[in-house]
């Protein structure tokens, strides 16, 4: 017998086991069901002989509890209060603050070693005093924009530029301005 008719057999044999299996479970729930369904009866019949008592009065008396505790719980308020709503928006609110306060720190600092990387580039002579200035005045008038744009900043039913595209399409300023700086790491 070849390999594929062996895997196929053993496959078939499988599902054949399954579902035998399957259908024996599903017969012993409903003899279980049942059974507990008789057993409930029996304790009904119990609890109106000792409380003196119709059955069906009895089973009247927990269908109209029944109903009455799921009226209740449909009236009883679900979900935040609205002290609650507000307490979770001044903390969202105060984690929105730490947040823009972490990234102007960042900024801050990512001006600070921008600096140091071009006054050390000029120190070693890669560029000069003139070209630092003009990568200086190029970054200040960058487009506000440029700063909103972030793999995150794209809306859900848009669709994300592909990296390869995004490589492409550096501006040519930076190509032209900074030719060497690109490559070199500055210790």
């Amino acid at each position: 017998m070849s390999r594929k008719i062996k895997v196929l057999v053993g496959v078939l044999l499988g599902v054949i086991v399954l579902t035998l299996g399957r259908t024996a479970i599903a017969f012993a729930d409903d003899t279980a069901a049942a059974g507990d369904n008789t057993t409930r009866l029996s304790i009904l019949d119990r609890v109106a002989q000792i409380l003196n008592i119709d059955r069906q009065t009895l089973i009247d008396a927990f269908n109209q509890a029944k109903q009455e505790m799921q009226a209740d719980n449909q009236t009883k308020p679900r979900g935040l209060t609205e002290e609650q709503r507000e307490r979770l928006q001044e903390k969202r609110q105060a984690q929105i603050d730490r947040m823009k306060e972490k990234m102007e720190q960042m900024r801050e600092r990512a001006a600070e070693a921008r600096l140091k990387m071009l006054d050390k580039a000029v120190e070693k002579g890669v560029i000069t005093a003139e070209e630092k200035q003009q990568i200086l005045d190029w970054w200040e008038a960058r487009p506000e924009a440029l700063d909103k744009l972030t793999p995150g900043a794209f809306a859900p039913g848009q669709a994300k530029p592909k990296q390869n595209a995004q490589r492409q399409q550096k501006p040519t300023i930076t190509n032209t301005m900074m030719p060497r700086l690109g490559s070199m790491a500055f210790r």
